[in-house]
């Protein structure tokens, strides 16, 4: 054989073709077998009753707590400045050295300040625990509820994957209609409060 038909054989186009179109029809078909789901999160946790009312519950909890701890610190503030206002204390002077020019009296008003700051630190962390513990056991078991519903919806239904909707929105030019699965989730969720 000489080489140039030793080449003709070892290239063959149609082998080559051939090849090439069964890598991409291999390739289509593992991408048309994966299965997405798509589900509006926030109509699911709308659809759980009181689930809307305890988080608005919380969020005003927060809101009250917070607006108490800045308006203590900042009237605690307005105090402080006022009682150190007679002795000019520079930027570089720390508080010992500005209780040392303070007399006695001016004193013990500063170290009833410094105490009621630590008792407003500490109304603060108490009130974060309460709006930590509130969230853990109200909100939370219902966070799990539904992830739950929707791990359960997608095992029995072979779904790869389930993507949230609020985050992915903008990102799809085009979502199948009949790939959204909001309805049967919710339905899941109530049943399994019924269950």
């Amino acid at each position: 054989m000489n080489k140039l038909q030793h080449k003709k054989q070892r290239s063959n186009p149609s082998l080559g073709l051939f090849v090439s179109l069964l890598m991409i029809v291999a390739s289509i078909g593992s991408v048309n077998a994966q299965n997405f789901g798509y589900i509006h999160r926030d109509s699911i946790l709308k659809s759980v009753p009181n689930y809307l009312p305890k988080l608005q519950e919380l969020s005003d909890n927060q809101k009250k707590y917070s607006a108490e701890i800045s308006q203590g610190m900042e009237n605690l503030q307005q105090k402080v400045s006022k009682l150190l206002q007679p002795y000019k204390p520079t930027e570089k002077e720390n508080l010992v050295g500005i209780k040392a020019r303070m007399n006695p009296i001016d004193t013990v008003k500063l170290n009833l300040l410094l105490d009621e700051e630590k008792s407003l630190k500490k109304k603060e962390e108490s009130y974060n625990y309460m709006l930590n513990f509130t969230y853990k056991n109200e909100i939370q078991p219902i966070l799990d509820k539904v992830n739950q519903a929707i791990n359960s919806y997608a095992k029995k239904n072979r779904y790869d994957g389930i993507y949230i909707l609020e985050n992915v929105s903008s990102a799809l030019a085009y979502i199948n209609e009949d790939k959204i699965i909001t309805q049967a989730i919710i339905d899941l969720v109530k049943n399994q409060k019924n269950g």
